[in-house]
């Protein structure tokens, strides 16, 4: 797997002997191929799954500027609308566990989408904790202009939509699976926090606003918050 994540290319799920049985060992099998890829990264995607909470590191080579290319491979990527958080300042251990008032005021919003790629043969037959094994089948981050006044608005409610080709595939209110987008952020930060601090500047996303589109590359996607701003990228092969 670590091969794979490097040369962006594709293998059948894990042999049976190497599968992850627990979330815990999905993450740790994600937390080695991190530690051996010797990356660090500065960016995490997280979700709530019923067995707990969730994260996939985004490498800093994946990490990518609105209106900037993406060689991405030429697979077929998925693309989510989301939002980023980025932390203004440390988030220290003695804080635990965080309140929902402590995290707004520690973070700042931006507007940004997700590539979604994995590296198994197939995305929609690999089980779900091979994907979190597999960074949770994050390929990139698309980040876009900051939302200054995202403290006052109400975050169930952001319209998007999102364009392939200019062409829109999807438009989404309210569309987030948790309702409020900052949930799976809290529940990722009180996890974590017992063990170690979360360093300013860290980004994290926390799912989609409209869903996953599939699209080949190559193309251009670009996700309109309505009354905000644009996040675009064009995606290319290696």
């Amino acid at each position: 797997m670590l091969a794979a994540t490097h040369a962006r290319e594709s293998f059948p799920c894990l042999p049976d002997e190497l599968s992850p049985r627990t979330l815990a060992e999905a993450l740790a099998i994600q937390d080695e191929i991190v530690r051996r890829g010797g990356e660090t990264p500065t960016a995490w995607k997280v979700a709530t799954l019923p067995e707990g909470v969730a994260w996939g590191a985004i490498l800093p080579g994946r990490i990518f500027t609105s209106g900037s290319a993406a060689r991405i491979g030429d697979e077929p990527v998925g693309i989510e609308a989301e939002l980023a958080f980025r932390f203004r300042r440390n988030v220290a251990r003695s804080e635990y566990p965080l309140g929902r008032d402590a995290l707004c005021e520690a973070i700042d919003a931006f507007l940004a989408m997700e590539l979604v790629t994995s590296r198994f043969n197939s995305y929609q037959s690999a089980p779900p904790l091979h994907r979190v094994a597999d960074f949770m089948s994050n390929g990139g981050l698309v980040l876009g202009p900051q939302w200054k006044a995202w403290r006052s608005a109400d975050l169930s409610s952001v319209e998007v939509t999102l364009s392939i080709e200019g062409i829109p595939k999807t438009s989404s209110q309210a569309g987030h699976p948790s309702g409020d987008p900052l949930l799976p952020l809290l529940a990722y930060v009180n996890d974590r926090l017992p063990g170690q601090d979360i360093s300013e500047g860290t980004l994290v996303i926390t799912g989609s606003l409209t869903g996953l589109t599939w699209t080949r590359v190559p193309a251009t996607a670009e996700a309109h918050f309505h009354g905000l701003g644009t996040v675009g990228v064009t995606l290319r092969a290696f």
